[in-house]
């Protein structure tokens, strides 16, 4: 389980050194030193295997610029992959609120409706995500598992279809 733990805070930390860049760079408020602390908190953190601090520390960094959407973005694909769909769907929807087209939180907050009964709200999103990405295969997918969870077997078909040739 310690092995486990390790793997996951070194996939945490490819993927937010991946992306430290980016949330830097998109901070336009006055206190900027602070905010790259948090960042370098964070950073620090992962690299002690440390994904709980980690994820503090950057929260903390987003409560000083709720328009950072690859901040946003970061903090809902960590709380989806840690089964927590109610806090992960709150940053997609900053994320969308600011790049109504960016194809991860489409994705995600698609699949979340879906996962919660919300298929009319699942199936919009997923369209958005098809419309970005015509060839990506997991909205295709998802947007076949939402019709055929609504008895809508034909359409469900022709999705899941469209999933396997991509």
């Amino acid at each position: 389980s310690k092995m486990e733990a390790q793997l996951k805070a070194l996939d945490k930390r490819e993927r937010f050194m991946g992306a430290r860049e980016r949330i830097a760079a998109l901070y336009g408020g006055d206190r900027r030193e602070e905010f790259l602390r948090h960042l370098d908190d964070a950073e620090y953190a992962l690299f002690g295997f440390d994904v709980d601090r980690a994820r503090k520390s950057l929260e903390q960094a987003f409560r000083l610029d709720r328009s950072n959407y690859e901040l946003a973005l970061y903090l809902g694909e960590a709380a989806f992959n840690e089964g927590e769909q109610g806090e992960a769907l709150a940053y997609f929807k900053r994320v969308l609120e600011h790049r109504a087209d960016q194809f991860e939180a489409l994705v995600f907050s698609g699949v979340i409706r879906h996962e919660r009964g919300d298929f009319e709200g699942a199936e919009v999103l997923l369209r958005r995500a098809v419309a970005v990405y015509p060839d990506a295969f997991l909205p295709h997918f998802s947007l076949g598992a939402v019709c055929a969870a609504t008895g809508e077997l034909g359409r469900a078909a022709a999705y899941l279809e469209r999933a396997c040739e991509i």
